[in-house]
């Protein structure tokens, strides 16, 4: 166990370049375990299809609120059609001809343009339901769990809100399971975190989506590391490339059929014999990185 030390408040945003490494099973389990001496919040803003819930079995449901987003709406009374909401539009959410203007709510992503370049103050907004925020609890755990509507498009909305509602908690410890890949639904996930852990496995498709995470987290200014899950006898792959470009690998965790299976049946593994102690080193150089 973690020896105890005074803790300021620290987000760990837990990303991977794809889906399939362990990044969720990684950042329970670190979480499960240190909540056994304190206070932990974890954030799950994988929102399209959040399951870190699955794997806390003793997981109370706290509350669950539904969330909204602000939909565009047009006063056709006051609408003139001269088209300056349709060039103002980067998602081609709105269609104006001589005989009708139509907005699309589901490519509308809320950004108010159209309502700042329209001339007649036609442009108004109304709330719309996109998913909910639930809240459980487990001994000294709290997880945020953010889900999206099914067909919803506003998933960076609704990371943005998971965030805000964290932001109100007083529980130093944060840590965020984002979902995968490196576009803005990752981005909105790691901005703002202390320290990146990018999680792969060491097979070719592992390295080419690492350096796309890299590349994102190291322009946005992240301090990261990376870990390798599933080590094995081909780890020099990752390992290497990452010695060339300066990139830190922080863990390895070693490819494990009993951690394969607990995984699979949604239990935690960190009780496995030599899993704990790898957590222990992982978290121990994230906060030697951040000291």
């Amino acid at each position: 166990m973690i020896q105890e030390k005074s803790l300021q408040t620290m987000a760990i945003a837990f990303a991977s370049g794809k889906g399939g490494t362990g990044k969720t099973s990684l950042s329970v389990n670190l979480a499960a375990y240190l909540s056994c001496s304190r206070e932990v919040l974890l954030a799950d803003l994988d929102v399209d299809e959040p399951d870190a819930a699955l794997f806390l079995a003793n997981a109370e449901k706290i509350q669950s609120d539904p969330q909204t987003v602000p939909i565009a709406q047009i006063d056709t009374n006051k609408c003139t059609k001269c088209g300056k909401c349709v060039s103002a539009c980067n998602y081609n959410a709105i269609a104006v001809s001589p005989l009708y203007v139509k907005i699309f709510p589901e490519l509308c992503k809320s950004c108010f343009r159209c309502r700042r370049h329209c001339p007649e103050d036609a442009i108004s907004f109304r709330e719309a339901p996109i998913g909910e925020i639930s809240q459980y609890r487990d001994g000294n755990l709290t997880l945020y769990k953010g889900k999206l509507r099914t067909g919803d498009i506003h998933t960076k909305h609704l990371i943005h809100l998971v965030k805000s509602e964290i932001r109100k908690s007083d529980v130093a410890l944060r840590i965020y399971d984002c979902p995968p890949g490196t576009t803005c639904p990752m981005v909105e996930s790691v901005k703002g975190a202390d320290y990146t852990v990018l999680v792969t496995e060491p097979t070719p498709f592992g390295l080419h989506d690492l350096m796309l995470a890299v590349e994102v987290v190291r322009s946005i200014d992240i301090p990261f590391g990376v870990v390798i899950n599933k080590s094995d006898e081909y780890d020099g792959l990752i390992a290497t490339r990452c010695a060339a470009e300066g990139i830190p690998v922080i863990a390895r965790f070693p490819f494990s059929m009993e951690v394969f299976k607990k995984a699979g049946n949604g239990r935690l593994v960190y009780d496995v014999s030599g899993y704990a102690e790898h957590l222990d080193l992982m978290f121990q150089r994230i906060q030697e990185d951040l000291s």
